[in-house]
């Protein structure tokens, strides 16, 4: 066991024992078992948007025959948009919040660094790859640029050969 030094909130110094690999591997089982948790309401998030806008949807095909289903449209379709921005702000702060647990739990494993530059030599892959489009672009339109005077050169003896051939046919 390991002795370590540790600052409570007066400042003092205060020694107590490290245990590193129980309490890793508990915080390592508890991170697991929240970030599987927020998965679940994820997934149930996503089930009930898709519901309202289903109904969203529904309410938008049906047939307004007459002012009372007008009027009932308009108040279903505002309780839909209510509950799709609501049910839409709290999948964007479950998935806030599973990525915040997620860091955590990659920097218990010593994942953290790998994934972080694995996503910047992406981001570094795609913007060259984007680059290289870009300029491959460019080249094609400069070349094409300079070549119209060939071009144009080339159909103007072509119809001067064209229109020779119909006068000499005549």
């Amino acid at each position: 066991m390991k002795i370590a030094f540790n600052r409570n909130s007066q400042k003092a110094l205060s020694i107590q024992k490290y245990a590193s690999s129980q309490n890793k591997n508990s915080l390592i089982r508890n991170l697991s078992n929240k970030i599987a948790k927020i998965e679940q309401e994820i997934s149930q998030a996503r089930s009930e948007l898709l519901e309202v806008q289903m109904a969203g949807i529904k309410a938008k095909l049906s047939n307004d025959k007459n002012w009372i289903q007008r009027l009932e449209k308009k108040f279903y379709w505002s309780q839909i948009k209510e509950s799709s921005c609501a049910h839409r702000d709290r999948l964007i702060f479950l998935r806030q919040e599973k990525r915040r647990l997620q860091i955590e739990l990659d920097k218990l494993n010593g994942q953290y660094w790998i994934k972080k530059i694995k996503t910047w030599l992406i981001f570094l892959l795609i913007s060259m790859i984007i680059l290289l489009a870009f300029w491959v672009i460019l080249l094609g339109l400069i070349a094409s640029l300079y070549s119209l005077p060939v071009w144009g050169s080339i159909l103007l003896i072509y119809f001067l050969i064209q229109h020779r051939s119909r006068n000499h046919l005549s």
